[in-house]
């Protein structure tokens, strides 16, 4: 059976950027949801319910398309979503001209520099899934072969 290679795309190639002073992180789409992001359960429960649509981080990532969400702390995947887009660095000022898409009303900026992950199709998943969390892992983990099976199961988009 042989694989058909599709052509590169020129975002894949390109190094992240300042477009009209905002930072453009260059996309990483792998197909897959092999990596899940860990979010405290008060941010988690506001993202899951559809109120807020952008994570807070102080740095810009380059992965786009579907990750699991995993509540920290909790040993488990308890969510999906897309990461679609970052923005940033954002002002105090931008930052509350969209308190809604942020989910709470910011009086200070927590980081340095401040970005925005923007997150769609933010789903919980029906039983929440076990994984083996990594020493060290403070926001990305890499998922196990059969712990990435489960979630794409569940993933309604997938």
């Amino acid at each position: 059976m042989s694989r058909r290679l599709r052509p590169t795309l020129p975002w894949e190639t390109a190094k992240p950027h300042f477009c009209g002073g905002v930072m453009r992180a260059v996309p990483q789409v792998d197909g897959g949801i092999n990596r899940g992001l860990l979010i405290r359960e008060e941010h988690l429960d506001r993202i899951l319910a559809g109120a807020k649509t952008w994570e807070i981080r102080s740095k810009a990532t380059a992965r786009r398309g579907p990750v699991a969400l995993i509540e920290s702390g909790s040993g488990k995947v308890v969510g999906v979503c897309e990461i679609v887009e970052v923005i940033g660095p954002l002002s105090l000022a931008e930052l509350q001209r969209n308190a809604r898409r942020v989910g709470s009303r910011a009086d200070r900026l927590d980081y340095k520099r401040t970005y925005a992950w923007v997150l769609r199709r933010a789903r919980r998943l029906r039983k929440p899934i076990p994984y083996r969390h990594p020493q060290g892992a403070v926001i990305w983990v890499k998922l196990e072969p059969r712990v990435t099976r489960r979630v794409k199961r569940e993933w309604p988009f997938g």
